[in-house]
């Protein structure tokens, strides 16, 4: 079993990084300098370089059994891979809040999180928390946030005092996306965070309350089947977007809502 990989300087036109269902594998560090693409898909690193290449564009990363992905990727990438332009963070057991951020994304264009799937959620996640990862990303133009089925799951504690915002980030932000829309307050407040920040770039946003549903990987083109829980949070989520996130659009945005159709009940 590899528990280690390290690439060596040599390998010059390698281009591409690919790793899959990596179980056991503990430590990476890439030192090729001309690396565009990252994609990891596996258990935790214990340690992850791409040592002293410039020239790495694209990250993407589904971490299983990780709580801290989203703190670790902003606390790390940014002097890791400094001029990245597009980042797809895929979790399932995050818990911890997103911290503020000391470097930007200085390069970063496309983000996509994507959060849980099945009820493999923490209670209680702060959306909002996030609005500092989008904070340090300066050049951003298109975020995509799809919230999977089991992160329905959580509570309205009281959050704990947020940092200020320090980098100024979202104002070249063009389109805005979240499927999977839930009735989390705070995710209320992070849609009124991104309307508000990006006030002058934005140009379209779509919110999705009907739970994300991979089709492209499905045996069928049939909606998946939604229970009562699914149906009742779906109609409190549009609640909200009417209620709170509709009347906060600045001018020559866009807002589109969407909800589960009649077909998807049981």
């Amino acid at each position: 079993m590899i528990t280690s990989l390290k690439i060596p300087r040599v390998l010059h036109k390698l281009r591409i990084v690919q790793l899959h269902m990596c179980q056991v594998l503990q430590t990476v560090e890439i030192n090729a300098l001309n690396l565009s693409a990252f994609n990891y898909n596996g258990c935790p690193l214990s340690s992850f370089s791409l040592g002293d290449s410039l020239e790495t564009k694209e990250l993407l990363m589904h971490v299983v059994g990780m709580p801290d992905l989203i703190q670790y990727v902003g606390c790390n990438v940014p002097s890791i891979a400094p001029n990245l332009e597009m980042l797809m963070l895929s979790t399932v057991n995050e818990k911890l809040k997103a911290p503020a951020i000391f470097d930007k994304f200085q390069h970063l264009k496309h983000l996509v999180i994507c959060l849980g799937k099945r009820g493999e959620f923490f209670k209680g996640y702060d959306f909002f928390s996030l609005a500092h990862f989008l904070d340090a990303c300066v050049a951003l133009e298109i975020f995509t946030l799809p919230i999977q089925i089991g992160f329905r799951l959580y509570d309205m504690r009281s959050r704990v005092a947020i940092m200020p915002f320090r980098h100024g980030g979202l104002r070249s932000l063009r389109k805005a996306t979240i499927t999977g829309f839930c009735s989390s307050k705070s995710l209320v407040e992070l849609t009124c965070h991104i309307l508000r920040s990006a006030a002058s770039s934005l140009q379209f946003i779509l919110l999705d309350t009907s739970p994300v549903y991979d089709w492209k990987h499905s045996l069928t083109d049939r909606c998946r089947t939604m229970g009562t829980m699914d149906l009742q949070d779906s109609e409190r989520a549009l609640f909200n977007i009417r209620q709170y996130v509709e009347p906060k659009v600045p001018p020559g945005v866009e807002l589109k809502f969407l909800g589960l159709v009649a077909g998807a009940i049981p």
